[in-house]
């Protein structure tokens, strides 16, 4: 159904009138003693990522741990680990950051294998499983067999 053309002018009347966007001047040239670089667009300031322990201090940290995961420290127990007594619940923090990171970068190898480049997904798999392999410590051992029932 079309509308008669005093209804399309009392129609447009009210809209925003739209303007072509005005041509940029030619480029000239600049003086030998300059660089000219092309414009470019700046989005926005990039806010540093901050995780909580390079934010909170030992105090902090410790209570941070107790809500977390409760019953695993008691207060008083040294969270950065420098401590004789292994603090169970900072060794679940830290593995809960390295599974965290592990998973960011399984997302970042499914994206990788999308793009049809076997060998380098390949590659790529093998050094993510060399970066997240937990060696042997005897602070995490404990915890580690503890969790599989006394087996390794």
């Amino acid at each position: 159904m079309r509308a008669s053309p005093q209804i399309s002018a009392a129609i447009s009347a009210g809209l925003p009138r739209f303007d072509q966007v005005p041509v940029a001047a030619p480029h000239r040239e600049e003086p030998f003693d300059r660089i000219a670089l092309p414009p470019f667009v700046v989005e926005g300031i990039r806010v540093p990522k901050i995780s909580p322990p390079e934010l909170l201090t030992k105090a902090g940290m410790e209570s941070l741990l107790r809500q977390r995961y409760p019953g695993a420290s008691f207060r008083g127990q040294d969270p950065t680990m420098n401590g004789q007594v292994a603090n169970y619940a900072a060794l679940m923090y830290r593995d809960d950051l390295r599974l965290s990171r592990m998973a960011e970068m399984e997302r970042l190898l499914a994206a990788t294998s999308k793009t049809g480049d076997f060998t380098e997904t390949k590659e790529l798999e093998s050094e993510l499983q060399k970066t997240f392999m937990r060696g042997h410590d005897w602070r995490t051992e404990g915890m580690d067999k503890s969790v599989n029932h006394w087996r390794r």
